[in-house]
């Protein structure tokens, strides 16, 4: 069985806000709905009995770069509007730069292929 990770799948962002105390939470949607219609695919076949097959290497390439489409549409810390202030939980503050590092290799690694990601 594959570990995921989903609060890293679903893009999950808190930030706090020291002034007003309203702190943002905000997941990606499209995102979500994925990880759903894959689940939703696999309890069919498991209703109908079919056993999981291998992938053929298309459908490997397609799956990659289906994923890393995904993660590049999802939204930096810095693209949420509000300046970005770094809270005082630095375990949040390593995530949102390892997420943020991730987004940006999606991001250029499409460009050198060639590929859009909007």
């Amino acid at each position: 069985m594959t570990e995921r990770n989903f609060t890293e799948e679903l893009s999950y962002i808190y930030c706090p806000n020291f002034e007003t105390g309203e702190d943002i939470e905000s997941i990606d949607y499209p995102s979500l709905i994925r990880i759903i219609t894959e689940l939703h695919k696999r309890i069919e076949k498991l209703e109908k009995g079919e056993e999981p097959k291998e992938m053929t290497d298309k459908q490997k390439l397609e799956f990659l770069l289906t994923e890393i489409k995904s993660r590049a549409k999802r939204k930096t810390c810095y693209e949420h509007g509000n300046l970005y202030e770094y809270p005082d939980d630095y375990d949040a503050t390593f995530d949102d730069g390892d997420r943020y590092g991730k987004i940006m290799f999606s991001r250029d690694l499409l460009e050198r292929m060639g590929e859009s990601y909007e």
